[in-house]
Formats: structure tokens, C-alpha cells, sequence
């Protein structure tokens, strides 16, 4: 929930942040692109060996999750050190996952309440700043208050994971109702009205969502 992230093809600038060359790449892989790495080498090459090392540790963390045949084993494969354990949170089932984080249904176990958990994985922090910037997203997203935006209930830090807990919503994912729509104009336009006033809400208080 940042400023718009640099042009991956625009030239390279003086004191270019490895950030955003970063925030970049992985708007683009979770858009469903596929970005070309050699390219990013070649237009950034004052950041070549941390970019190298980026990718080499996004390929682990998808190695990691990435093996196991069920959503929920994969909440095992997160962490060796805190396995399906995340402080006082016990790791249900995978819900999605992106360039460098993942969600989870959670239960929160001293409340017995079930949530949504988003997380990062350690080995993909390039710096403070990646911490910080997730850190803001959840702080940002929990000073909205409307209906149609969830709410944010905890920011915490366990097992050296970062993460922030969100109400859990009930229902099928987006993408698996786009049929659905697709012969109902009248209901995607209800619904895309739902999203435009929660995004509304979040443009009248200072937040562009990247």
C-alpha cells in the first residue's frame, strides 16, 4: 500500500531502490505474469548480485511450500522451527500465496477464533525495509473501518516470522466464481459496486493500494 513501483523496462536511476526494482517483479508474478529475470539483470545491473540473491531465495521459499500435495502439509513445510505452530496460532490450511508471502486459515488458540494469517518468510527479507513495508500494510489496512473491507486483529512477530491476523471470511475464492458473473452481469455489477465503495473508503483516507 505504497507508491506506484518504477517501470521494470525504464532505465536505471542514480541510487535506484532495491525496493522497489523488488516491489516490481513481484507485482508482476502476482498479477500471473511471468518476469523475466535476465532482463531485470540486465536493466538494473548496479543491483545484479542482490537481485541474484532475491531469486535464489524466492526459489527456495517456493521449493519449500511448493512440494507438499495438500494445502494443509504446506502450513508444516512454512517453518521447521515452529511447525504448524505460529505462536499462539495453530496453522489450518494454506488459503493463497504470493511473490513473498502466504495466507492461512488460522485458529487462534487462547481465543479458540479462527482467522486469516499472513505471513512472510524470513530467508526472502532483503532488509528492514521489507519488514517495515509489511508491517505498514497491516497498520494501514487496520485504520479502515467498512463493510466490505476486512478488518485487521493482531500484528506480531514469532519464530522470527512476521504476520498480521485478519477477520476470516467464509465463502469461495473470487476467481472461482468468475463463470458465475460472466452470466450474471447484473450481480458482477452489484459486486463490483461493494468493491468500488470499499475502495472509495480507502482513496478518501490516503491509501492507493499498490
Amino acid at each position: 500500500m505504497t507508491s506506484r513501483p518504477q517501470d521494470p523496462g525504464a532505465s536505471p536511476q542514480s541510487g535506484e531502490n532495491l525496493d522497489e526494482v523488488i516491489a516490481a517483479y513481484l507485482t508482476e508474478l502476482e498479477s500471473g505474469k511471468s518476469p523475466d529475470r535476465a532482463e531485470y539483470l540486465k536493466r538494473h545491473p548496479e543491483l545484479a548480485d542482490e537481485l541474484k540473491s532475491f531469486f535464489e531465495e524466492l526459489d527456495y521459499f517456493d521449493g519449500l511450500v511448493g512440494h507438499v500435495r495438500t494445502r494443509a502439509d504446506a502450513s508444516a513445510a512454512l517453518s521447521d522451527s515452529c511447525g504448524r505452530r505460529l505462536g499462539d496460532y495453530e496453522l489450518l490450511e494454506e488459503i493463497a500465496r504470493g511473490g513473498m508471502g502466504v495466507v492461512y486459515k488460522a485458529r487462534h488458540v487462547s481465543l479458540n477464533r479462527i482467522v486469516a494469517l499472513k505471513t512472510i518468510n524470513p530467508r526472502l527479507v532483503v532488509s528492514e525495509n521489507d519488514v517495515a513495508r509489511f508491517r505498514f500494510e497491516a497498520k494501514a489496512a487496520a485504520a479502515l473501518d467498512h463493510p466490505n473491507i476486512v478488518p485487521i486483529y493482531e500484528i506480531g512477530e514469532a519464530h522470527g516470522l512476521n504476520y498480521f491476523t485478519m477477520k476470516y471470511i467464509e465463502g469461495e475464492s473470487l476467481d472461482r466464481l468468475i463463470p458465475f458473473f460472466r452470466e450474471e452481469p447484473k450481480e458482477a455489477a452489484r459486486l463490483m459496486e461493494r468493491v468500488a465503495l470499499a475502495v472509495h473508503h480507502a482513496h478518501s483516507r490516503g491509501i492507493l493500494h499498490r
